[in-house]
């Protein structure tokens, strides 16, 4: 059983995921395995990524959705075929410090927490900005309650205990997007405790393409995410919620 699973949707974008599989082989912490969902492309990406895993250096497990439904659905597979004791999340356009699996492992070994959160680098074509996976907070040990209200929604930049997440059913609902916000709060909740390791381990490649900067899609979905939340965490968290609705909402205005 590997330390950490790394799981990443792909839809048509193989031939994109240089940078992807460089930072990974990269790691300083070899303990690992990926898993990569194809999420039904309609180019050679399957083909192409079945054929890398049989000569990776480290594990590459690809499997393919039913049909094609976002990353959601493709994620919440590589929750059910992953098999390390860690999960986390890296999209197939991103990439990550070479040192990241290394650094939480030490965190992981050090405090013991059920979740570690680490910071992210925007990149875009002109540049790279840090940026904040909460929106308050310093680096050590949180507890639920903050990390619950100032815990940013995005998936990547989090590494959850595996075994917590499946044993209370904690995956993405079947949203087109804001899927992320009903899945963070709950995975951190079920981790039962976090730690906030202050540091810009991730680059995340900002796109004007992605689902999130559509334009045409309103605020539905996060309507929906937080419809879920109050549903599931709402007697436990109703005050963090209640200020957490407050900044994601105008974060994603």
């Amino acid at each position: 059983m590997p330390e950490f699973s790394i799981v990443t949707p792909m839809y048509n974008s193989f031939g994109k995921t240089e940078r992807f599989w460089e930072s990974l082989a990269r790691q300083t912490h070899r303990d690992f395995e990926v898993i990569l969902i194809d999420d039904c492309s309609t180019d050679d990406s399957f083909r192409q990524a079945k054929a890398f895993a049989e000569k990776a250096a480290f594990p590459v497990l690809v499997y393919k959705t039913e049909k094609n439904g976002g990353p959601g659905p493709a994620r919440n597979l590589g929750i059910e075929k992953a098999s390390g004791e860690w999960l986390t999340f890296v999209d197939s356009d991103d990439r990550v410090d070479p040192r990241l699996l290394e650094k939480v492992d030490r965190v992981l070994e050090r405090e013991k927490p059920g979740c570690v959160i680490f910071d992210l680098m925007i990149e875009t074509k002109r540049k790279a900005t840090p940026a904040r996976s909460l929106y308050a907070g310093k680096g050590g040990p949180l507890s639920l309650s903050d990390t619950v209200r100032y815990v940013r929604n995005h998936t990547v930049g989090k590494v959850y205990r595996l075994s917590a997440c499946r044993e209370r059913g904690i995956f993405f609902p079947a949203l087109r997007r804001c899927e992320d916000v009903a899945f963070v709060a709950r995975a951190v909740d079920a981790c039962q405790s976090a730690y906030y390791l202050d540091e810009p381990l991730y680059y995340y490649r900002q796109s004007a393409s992605s689902l999130s900067n559509d334009p045409t899609l309103d605020e539905r979905d996060l309507l929906a995410a937080f419809a879920i939340l109050e549903e599931t965490l709402g007697e436990k968290y109703r005050d963090e919620l209640r200020e957490k609705s407050v900044t994601d909402l105008l974060y994603g205005a």
